[in-house]
């Protein structure tokens, strides 16, 4: 199978989009160990940038970072990611190049500019792996290649500020832009062969993989780009305390993030080679921590310990609560205290890993149609957070060798991380949000409306043949007829209408979405009435008019129209159908959250016959069924011997009981078992011999449909989801049909 690939072509986009993220988060920290070298006064000509204009260095990544992030994601959609990460990732090698010789050239303030390019470029980065991770992760690896992907952006962060301690010292702060630059254009290279937008538009993936992928997506059809619903968007209020939550996330991530080196070099007075190892650390361990959050999330849930929306809200509240008391904790560490400091430093930023299986998946769980989308708005606020945050601390840090100033810095972060997170556990939510769903394809009739008024007008006909017989009886038993012959034809019909329940259900799950249910399906369902009341009805008039041959010469070719009618028109699902628009196949499909083929699930049978509500179920169908068939099989007959009422009178005194209630006919084999017995009952008990059939013989006739019907109506099911209900609806009315133009004939003796 190709889920147990252990290295396919999603494995491969995988691979490559987490070294891209890796890349791209090293290229955006880098800044963070290069100006502590870069403004020593220990080093040789070193710069002099004071605290405020290093801040304005460190958000100056922002500034064009916080431009691309809402529309990132329709040029995803339109242009494909691909492209996207292949520009931002090259642009950002090039400019890091470039950035030691504007630095010398132009100083701090062309150091800010290219640092803003950079920023504009990568802010695509994260809209754009939402996308393609959407196109090549199936549902049931998201979790664990999701994370892997993501976890990128905390190993290059640790990798990147470990390694960089250790380049300035050797080479000095410029190398470590031009590693960067030269990874960076190494991994274009490498992308530009070997990335995807898509299995559809892979030259390297196996059909069985890029059709393992598609199902497990329901991305067999194109899909249609929904139009976002900006207005409902600006006034959720779950949607409005996540924007709030991801910008008080960010301030205390980039304040830390920026700010944590110059803290170790200047307060805990730590060598920059151990300065970027300890500065690294704190996100190694966030890092670590982030797979065990996800796989204990994961079967938290599985076993149902508790709900969605506490699972996302607890995590969170451990990846904001957690640093904002360890933050509080480091004010009152006692100087010079690295241990404690670095200690109190590994949980603040260690404990974030929480947001990971928190607020950044409620993105998905209230809007998967919109994930993208809403990553990109509630990034863009919470990246002019990122840029507010280092200028923040710019300004408090007056005098950046003062303990108690930079005790203020932490302080306003943890009071941040408190106030952010409350309002999100207050007002946020993971229900999926109703405006997540396409509008209903309204106002038209639909390919959906064309099976349903196929299989109403199936079932009408289904049961117009099952029912005839009750008045046929009744002017066949006058005459000399092979009853033998007659029951034998009977049992066909029924043998074949076996099918007629568990078929019609199947389909009508594949095709009726579920805000429409209630009324297609009462409509579809109400034509087993309808055809019976019809045909009682019209049965009198035709004897009548043309003599009782004629029911079942009726019935045969109307059942062969109908029989033309669905092959041509009728279809097992969405999926298979040549009418259906792909706009009301994807609302279909998106009503159930199951797009593409579903798996056939196991019978439990032991569970089944050991549940005491199912035999009050069967016990109630059962009996339901034998007062039914008694009335249907015995009415017209009581009607004509005992009342003396006229053959064509019958029927319009006849059809309030078969309209009275819901009654939904046979549906199992147990109670079709007593539906058959039925009427053999009343047969013994009426004695009457004033026709050429007793009725002892009449209510044989009129039980034998049951006697082929009760044989299909288990395995009927599993034949369904295996074969599909289709192809049993075609068999049953081809053979309900034939029989019913040959029972005049067998019938005569």
């Amino acid at each position: 199978m190709c889920s147990r690939i252990i290295f396919g072509t999603r494995h491969l986009q995988v691979l490559l989009l987490f070294f891209a993220l890796v890349l791209g988060f090293a290229m955006r920290v880098n800044i963070s160990m290069a100006i502590v070298v870069m403004t020593d006064k220990r080093s040789e000509h070193p710069f002099d940038w004071n605290m405020q204009q290093q801040s304005i260095v460190f958000s100056s990544f922002f500034w064009g970072y916080i431009i691309l992030q809402i529309p990132s994601g329709e040029l995803a959609a339109r242009y494909g990611g691909t492209i996207l990460v292949t520009i931002a990732i090259a642009v950002n090698s090039v400019v890091s190049l470039l950035i030691p010789f504007g630095v010398h050239y132009g100083g701090w303030k062309v150091l800010c500019g290219l640092r803003g390019i950079q920023g504009l470029f990568q802010g695509c980065l994260y809209p754009t792996t939402h996308h393609l991770i959407g196109k090549w992760v199936p549902t049931e690896e998201k979790a664990r290649l999701g994370t892997f992907i993501y976890g990128g952006t905390l190993l290059g962060t640790g990798m990147q500020l470990i390694a960089s301690g250790y380049i300035a010292a050797y080479w000095g702060w410029a190398a470590i832009f031009y590693i960067n630059g030269s990874l960076a254009a190494i991994w274009v290279l490498f992308y530009i062969f070997l990335g995807a937008d898509s299995p559809q538009k892979s030259k390297r993936i196996s059909r069985e993989e890029r059709s393992y992928i598609q199902t497990s997506l329901g991305q067999l059809n194109d899909q249609k780009i929904l139009k976002t619903p900006w207005k409902k968007l600006a006034l959720s209020p779950p949607f409005i305390s996540l924007i709030i939550m991801h910008s008080g996330h960010n301030w205390g991530f980039w304040t830390l993030m920026t700010e944590m080196p110059s803290y170790m070099n200047l307060i805990l007075e730590v060598d920059i080679k151990e300065n970027g190892t300890l500065s690294a650390l704190p996100y190694f361990v966030m890092y670590i921590l982030s797979f065990p959050c996800a796989i204990i999330s994961d079967y938290g849930l599985k076993k149902k310990w508790f709900s969605i929306n506490t699972c996302r809200k607890v995590s969170n509240s451990i990846g904001e609560f957690g640093p904002a008391l360890a933050l509080i904790g480091l004010c009152y560490s006692p100087p010079g205290n690295i241990t404690q400091a670095v200690g109190l430093l590994i949980v603040v930023v260690g404990l974030n890993a929480g947001h990971l299986c928190g607020f950044m998946l409620v993105h998905i769980d209230m809007a998967p149609n919109f994930a993208g989308t809403m990553m990109g708005i509630t990034t863009f606020f919470a990246n002019i957070v990122s840029i507010i945050a280092p200028l923040a601390a710019g300004l408090i840090l007056q005098d950046h060798y003062t303990v108690e100033q930079w005790s203020i810095v932490f302080y306003v972060t943890s009071l941040v991380y408190i106030v952010s997170n409350t309002i999100f556990i207050i007002f946020g939510t993971s229900a999926r949000q109703p405006w997540n769903e396409p509008e209903a394809p309204e106002g038209y009739f639909g390919a959906r409306h064309v099976q349903v008024f196929l299989l109403f007008t199936g079932m009408v006909m289904m049961f117009a043949l099952r029912v005839n017989i009750s008045m046929a009886i009744v002017a066949m038993a006058e005459e000399s007829m092979d009853w033998k012959g007659l029951c034998f034809c009977r049992v066909l019909q029924g043998l074949s209408q076996g099918c007629v329940y568990p078929a019609t259900h199947c389909l009508v799950s594949k095709w009726v979405p579920k805000k429409e249910k209630g009324t297609l399906v009462s409509m579809v369902y109400g034509g087993s009435f309808l055809g019976m009341g019809l045909q009682l009805m019209a049965s009198g008039f035709i004897i009548d008019t043309w003599h009782w041959p004629a029911i079942f010469h009726i019935n045969g070719i109307l059942g062969t129209i109908w029989f033309l009618g669905y092959m041509y028109y009728g279809s097992d699902s969405p999926q298979k159908s040549k009418i259906i628009t792909p706009e009301e196949r994807l609302y279909i499909q998106k009503s159930y959250g199951q797009v593409g083929e579903q798996k056939v699930l196991k019978t439990p049978w032991k569970a089944i016959f050991t549940s005491v509500p199912f035999y009050a179920l069967l016990t109630t169908h059962c009996g339901h069924s034998w007062g039914f068939w008694t009335l249907v099989t015995e009415i017209p007959s009581y009607m004509s011997k005992v009342l003396n009422i006229h053959i064509k009178t019958i029927t319009h005194i006849d059809m309030a009981p078969n309209f009275a209630g819901p009654l939904m006919g046979v549906t199992n084999c147990v109670s079709n078992g007593v539906g058959l017995v039925a009427p053999l009952v009343a047969g013994a008990i009426l004695q009457d011999e004033s026709f050429v059939w007793n009725m002892q013989t009449q209510t044989v006739i009129l039980s034998s449909f049951l006697w082929g019907y009760i044989v299909l109506q288990i395995p009927s099911g599993m034949l369904t989801a295996r074969y599909g209900g289709k192809i049993q609806l075609e068999i049953c009315m081809f053979v309900n049909s034939i029989v019913s133009l040959l029972i005049p004939y067998i019938s005569y003796k």
